[in-house]
């Protein structure tokens, strides 16, 4: 690999984070509001059940981080993984909004369980070789500084837009089921769209 990269690389890398702060955005207020407000679950078992989900994750993370610095393949070690991650996240990240048939309190926390588990183990094989891409694609450090600048600029994009979309569709009232569906359809298409672009725009480049 060459010392330095191209722009178009680094801005590639950047557009990559988008999907992630889309991510990022939902588990913070969406989430709790939809599970809570709209479907009904209790707030206590709602922060149960993101809470197991995050310790999952916490366990995945040093697996895949393991896994891919020992692959090798003709997309090279991160590729393969992030390939893979793209459209199961973006199923995910879609049926947490808007599966919603369940009166039970225990179905809807084994709903809300699964469902963050499955994006959140998605998102691993997505963010973990991403975050060790970011090292790899250049070895100048000022184009590293720019690397991660581009990353910052893009992600501040990305959740705000994302927030004001919501806020919008959602009106008056948090239980709006139609703009818990909205931010699940864009949400999931933006990753599809902007995730394959990232994934093969830095393919070329990366070994």
């Amino acid at each position: 690999m060459a010392t330095k990269a191209k722009i178009s690389q680094l801005l590639a890398y950047g557009v990559g984070q988008i999907p992630i702060s889309i991510k990022g955005y939902l588990f913070g207020a969406p989430i709790i509001y939809f599970y809570n407000d709209v479907l009904g679950l209790e707030a206590w078992w709602a922060s149960l059940a993101l809470a197991i989900a995050m310790v999952v994750d916490g366990f995945t993370d040093p697996i895949l981080g393991y896994l891919s610095d020992y692959t090798k393949s003709r997309w090279g070690r991160r590729h393969p993984y992030i390939f893979l991650s793209i459209i199961p996240s973006a199923l995910f990240f879609f049926l947490l909004l808007t599966v919603d048939q369940s009166d039970s309190q225990l179905a809807l926390f084994i709903q809300l369980l699964t469902l963050t588990i499955g994006v959140r183990v998605a998102w691993t094989f997505y963010q973990v070789p991403r975050e060790a891409l970011g090292a790899e694609i250049s070895k100048d450090y000022e184009q590293r500084n720019q690397l991660h600048g581009f990353n910052s600029m893009f992600g501040w994009i990305a959740g705000p837009t994302t927030a004001y979309l919501f806020l919008n569709a959602l009106g008056d009232s948090y239980q709006n089921l139609s703009a818990y569906h909205a931010l699940a359809t864009w949400g999931a298409l933006t990753i599809v769209i902007v995730g394959f672009f990232f994934a093969f725009t830095t393919a070329r480049e990366i070994p």
